[in-house]
């Protein structure tokens, strides 16, 4: 049984064990621009190294005095690009409150971890939590105060990989939210008065950001370490492997094209005359399949028009579809199924 840890003197002593780890590995800072839903502020982030694409950087914000702020980023160092936070693991500092994501819990032992509430956001608006939560297979059910309540168990605060395990948690984190986001989007179907009377509306940031979000690049892993087919365990509760599958099918598929994603592309294979797009999914439950048919043919029609290529879709996922499904997969949306297993340290792929 975990517990919430919600004594502000013991929440601040552990954001300081937290900023001192990170302190060690962050070792390069400069100031930067950062956004964040509603805006955006010059501040101090601190990377890994001085160089690099997609680098990973932590800024501990003192914007706002109530809150020990943390703010992961990935960017590249010596940019005046602006950086968009990936996720933010923040904690009280004044009065309790179970409104900011993140908490420090202890396990029947008095092991502390890190966890997150699973409050994501896209653009300007909130996602559901529940939405959240369903999405990661680590969480746990822990005593908040007077409540129980679910989270999602990143790492061990004294574990030897709890940075990795950190940033892991943080690009998946991103990617559930940009899912989340388009389906919100796509089930909306509400149009603006400015739409209503066939004008453009100006662009806002949440529009840019989406706009970023399907941008396509050049492929990079997603995590690293030497870790990657493991099967991580905290306390009973399996990590997400979402990363490490992608870098599977990506080895498997690097002769094919040209490799290549986005923050909303788990992968994209460009060919001569085509583009195959994957969609990577850690369980075929009917939520996953739906939300990957949804993103597929979304991000799917967004890329033809940019690249004025035809699009081949594929949902990846562990074991083949319910029956009732294969005739919508594979009918109008054209949409083949990947099936994967792991074997060993590493992933075996059937229907490629």
């Amino acid at each position: 049984m975990f517990e919430v840890i919600t004594d502000l003197r013991q929440i601040s002593a552990h954001n300081r064990k937290l900023t001192t780890r990170l302190k060690k590995a962050f070792i390069h800072g400069e100031t930067r621009e950062i956004t964040y839903p509603s805006g955006h502020m010059s501040g101090k982030v601190f990377f890994e190294h001085d160089s690099g694409f997609r680098v990973r950087g932590w800024s501990p914000s003192k914007k706002w005095p109530d809150k020990h702020m943390n703010f992961l980023v990935m960017g590249e160092p010596s940019s005046t690009d602006w950086l968009e936070i990936t996720v933010q693991l923040n904690f009280p500092a004044e009065e309790y409150n179970r409104n900011l994501a993140g908490a420090f819990v202890k396990d029947e032992d008095g092991e502390v971890f890190l966890a997150h509430r699973g409050k994501l956001t896209k653009g300007m608006g909130a996602l559901k939590k529940n939405l959240v939560l369903e999405r990661f297979p680590n969480c746990i059910t822990a005593k908040d105060g007077n409540q129980t309540n679910q989270l999602i168990l990143i790492a061990g605060l004294g574990s030897p990989d709890m940075i990795d395990r950190l940033f892991e948690f943080a690009v998946e984190a991103r990617h559930v939210a940009t899912e989340l986001g388009a389906l919100k989007l796509a089930n909306t179907g509400k149009r603006t008065p400015s739409e209503r009377n066939g004008k453009q509306p100006p662009a806002t940031v949440a529009d840019k950001q989406t706009q970023r979000a399907y941008k396509l690049g050049a492929y990079f892993e997603e995590f690293s370490g030497e870790s990657w087919g493991d099967n991580y365990t905290i306390s009973g509760n399996r990590v997400v492997e979402h990363g490490a599958i992608v870098n599977a099918l990506a080895v498997q598929l690097q002769t094919t094209g040209t490799l290549q994603k986005s923050q909303a592309i788990d992968l994209a294979v460009v060919g001569e005359y085509h583009v195959d797009l994957y969609e990577v999914k850690t369980s075929a439950n009917t939520t996953n399949i739906y939300t990957g048919l949804g993103q597929l043919i979304l991000h799917g029609e967004a890329i033809a028009d940019e690249l004025r290529f035809p699009v081949r879709r594929y949902l990846v996922l562990p074991e083949l579809p319910p029956e009732r499904h294969a005739p919508h997969i594979a009918g109008k949306a054209e949409i083949k199924v990947i099936t994967y297993q792991k074997l060993g340290t590493g992933y075996q792929f059937d229907g490629i």
